[in-house]
């Protein structure tokens, strides 16, 4: 059985292809026989140099294999010996599900390894069987904005089930996020940072080799021992007699930290690059509350209106039957989900719900609500929100953009930015403004008990995810039950602490019973019933998943009622089984 491994980007153009042809020809220069299945739209023959090669003569294709007596021996080869199966050029009527299955079924017995680009088009139905059936799952990204609001919350879980290696492509000093803060969007620890090398790149073109067989620069050095790591079982000893360098593993220095461990090579970068580094970030990222040591706001007219607005929050959330919620996870986990499924559960139990979000990074709770993202000339006045107005929103004008829009949920959506990059800065009273907004939304006039659910983003240091935490009654933070996540919300929480952001918590924990769970590091543990293929299957018809039976419908509604029951500061750490 050969061993497969698949290599996908999160959006076009991240570096699937250039990961796979690295990869199979450093393996196949190894003695390793090896085949490479291009399974993309952009194409590997032109990376490995075959371009004119395959002119000379017919080759088999993802799409013309079988019409070949012995595909094998009629494949495209390079000079050092990688075999390839390319994709057939505008073919669009393939059905690559059935051929993926075929081709796999054919080839496994007649190599040691096959590296399958799956090229950035996550949504084709052949990935995620094929990242099942792999024996290594490459996940490719890149330190841009597009790659980090690319995919959902669930889809991203859905990957992170095949346990990828993460790559991160491109890294620059003037990149628009740092590698980790990718890696935080899939709560990962480990990476690989492939340095941005074009010196050495087009060097390695000149000579018509790929990066890894050229050997020479910072970013072919990673590959090495990248091809190292996964093939350390079947390695060989290589036909070239050039020692190749000795590499320390152990550890990984970026471009924003001194060393950080995890998997790949140690960098020397030079101090005044790291400084540009720094610089760089901090330009092109989304301005945060201007602070002196974390989050304390500055003056002390600033300390008084936030202590009245903060006292006039919990007056009101001292009723039993008037409840103030913050959804929220430094990676994002499930966050959209739960703070769907509280409101519609809330709305259903009998309370005034409403849902606000203040998640302005990744918008995926506005698209279950049919707020579209479009152009000026195409926007309704429906699709707008709070990114919509930007410094010019209004708590008066947020209430009146409060409606119910489905399953009896008033929602205060984030609104379509009109095609505007970026979130809006809110300047330096952003943090009193979003406030007030919340406390202007809880204060709404209702016949039945309220509950306000707010949706946060992932970093507390901006102004719409610090405003969210600072006001409310009982935060909800989502998890996978990993202990590493475990510990970054344990750190998480300590930092607030100190600025007296000290809400109920209560952990909602996401995994299968198999599991052994970290230490509880919440007032309250929730464990709720895994069920991925469940979730995907509601997204996919649209209905919220404490909707589609009887007991989600059930669970959902004790949670409230537990909600309800939280009257004290502290909760007495209890783990509720429900």
């Amino acid at each position: 059985m050969a061993k497969i491994v698949t290599s996908l980007a999160l959006v076009p153009g991240a570096g699937a292809t250039f990961i796979a042809t690295n990869i199979g020809a450093w393996t196949a220069n190894k003695g390793i026989k090896t085949l490479l299945i291009d399974l993309s739209a952009r194409g590997v023959l032109g990376p490995l140099f075959l371009v004119e090669k395959a002119k000379e003569k017919v080759y088999p294709t993802t799409a013309t294999w079988q019409e070949f007596s012995d595909p094998a021996s009629s494949l495209i080869k390079t000079q050092y010996g990688l075999a390839v199966l390319p994709s057939a050029e505008r073919d669009k009527s393939t059905d690559y599900d059935l051929n993926a299955e075929a081709i796999l079924n054919y080839f496994d017995p007649l190599f040691e390894v096959i590296v399958i680009d799956l090229g950035g088009d996550i949504y084709l139905p052949h990935v995620f069987s094929l990242m099942k059936k792999a024996s290594k799952n490459i996940l490719v990204a890149e330190p841009s904005k597009r790659c980090v609001e690319a995919l959902p919350g669930h889809i991203k879980e859905i990957l992170m089930q095949y346990e990828p290696e993460l790559i991160i492509n491109r890294v620059t000093s003037r990149a628009y996020y740092h590698p980790r803060d990718i890696a935080r969007q899939f709560n990962v620890g480990q990476y690989i940072a492939i340095i941005d090398d074009p010196k050495c790149n087009n060097e390695a073109v000149k000579q018509r080799l790929p990066l890894s067989l050229y050997g020479k620069g910072k970013a072919a050095q990673v590959l090495l021992e990248f091809g190292k790591h996964l093939f350390p079982e079947t390695l060989r000893e290589s036909k070239d007699t050039q020692e190749e360098q000795d590499i320390d593993v152990n550890n990984v220095r970026n471009l924003n930290e001194s060393e950080v461990k995890g998997r790949g090579i140690k960098i020397d970068v030079d101090r005044e690059r790291e400084k540009e580094a720094r610089e760089g970030l901090r330009k092109n990222r989304v301005k945060p509350i201007k602070i002196p040591k974390l989050l304390q706001i500055q003056g002390s007219l600033k300390k008084k209106l936030a202590t009245k607005i903060r006292e006039k929050v919990q007056e009101q959330c001292r009723l039993q039957e008037d409840i103030l919620i913050t959804v929220w996870n430094p990676s994002g986990f499930f966050v959209s989900m739960t703070a769907l499924n509280l409101a519609v559960a809330a709305a259903a139990e009998g309370y005034d719900a409403a849902l606000i979000n203040y998640n302005f990074t990744n918008t995926e709770t506005d698209v279950w609500f049919g707020i579209k993202q479009t152009r000026a000339k195409d926007a309704n006045y429906n699709d707008a929100g709070i990114m919509t107005f930007g410094e010019a929103i209004s708590p008066e004008l947020a209430v009146k953009m409060l409606k119910e829009r489905a399953w009896g949920v008033k929602y205060l959506p984030a609104g379509n930015k009109l095609g505007n990059i970026g979130t809006p800065d809110y300047g330096e009273d952003g943090v009193h403004l979003l406030e007030n907004i919340i406390v202007a939304i809880n204060a709404r006039e209702a016949r039945k008990p309220k509950v306000t659910i707010i949706e946060a983003g992932t970093w507390y240091e901006q102004p719409p995810v610090y405003a969210a935490l600072k006001t409310c009654r009982v935060l909800f933070i989502p998890m996978s039950g990993s202990h590493q996540e475990g510990e970054i919300v344990r750190q998480q929480l300590a930092e607030l602490k100190r600025v007296e952001v000290e809400p109920v918590t209560v952990e909602l924990i996401f995994a299968p019973e198999e599991i052994k769970l970290p230490a509880q590091v919440c007032h309250e543990r929730v464990v709720v019933p895994d069920d991925r293929e469940r979730y995907l299957q509601a997204s996919t018809i649209k209905k919220p998943y404490c909707l589609t039976t009887e007991d989600t419908k059930e669970f959902w509604r004790q949670v409230v009622n537990l909600i309800s029951r939280l009257k004290a500061k502290k909760g007495n750490g209890r783990v509720w089984n429900i």
